[in-house]
């Protein structure tokens, strides 16, 4: 299980990077946690720590059903293509701190070492990457005004330094003269 949601953690923070999820038919794994909950209830002596994993898979199942929801009802050809885009209402950084939390109760009970570890590390490690994969927040404190702002900067840069530009923009004010 914990492989699992290792490669859960993993394929989230891709996506949060990219800002599109994985192309069909890859979905986030479940398989071991199906076939292997009613071995791991008897294993945990901890509620808490049952439900931190309980909580991760429930929310691995409803990001699931989100992406393949999508999929469903998508004409956007583009997203069937390169994967569909990661929306801030997704809850992908609360999906991603569930799974992080519950590798580290399965990492606890299995006495995995530091240096073998999937996620330890310091807080601060997780907040940093937390705020490079979700600079703007994610869900119900998405800051959508700050991001506009940000990308307006960007823009305004592209603006002011035109090599910054792919294709650069013709030079047509000799035009109107003629």
């Amino acid at each position: 299980m914990n492989e699992e949601l290792a490669e859960s953690y993993s394929l989230i923070q891709d996506a949060a990077r990219g800002g599109r999820y994985w192309i069909a038919p890859r979905q986030l794994p479940t398989g071991t946690w199906a076939e292997y909950r009613t071995d791991v209830a008897t294993t945990i002596e901890d509620a808490g720590g049952w439900f931190r994993i309980t909580a991760a898979y429930d929310q691995i199942n409803n990001l699931n059903w989100t992406v393949d929801h999508r999929r469903r009802t998508s004409g956007d050809t583009a997203g069937h293509q390169l994967g569909f885009p990661v929306e801030p209402g997704d809850q992908t950084r609360e999906v991603w701190r569930s799974v992080r939390a519950a590798i580290e109760t399965l990492e606890e009970l299995l006495g995995v070492p530091p240096p073998a570890s999937r996620v330890s590390g310091p807080a601060r490690q997780a907040a940093g990457i937390e705020r490079s994969f979700w600079p703007y927040g994610d869900g119900a404190d998405f800051d959508a005004g700050q991001k506009d702002a940000d990308d307006a900067h960007v823009r305004d840069q592209d603006e002011v330094r035109p090599e910054r530009r792919a294709t650069p923009i013709p030079d047509k004010s000799g035009e109107q003269d003629r």
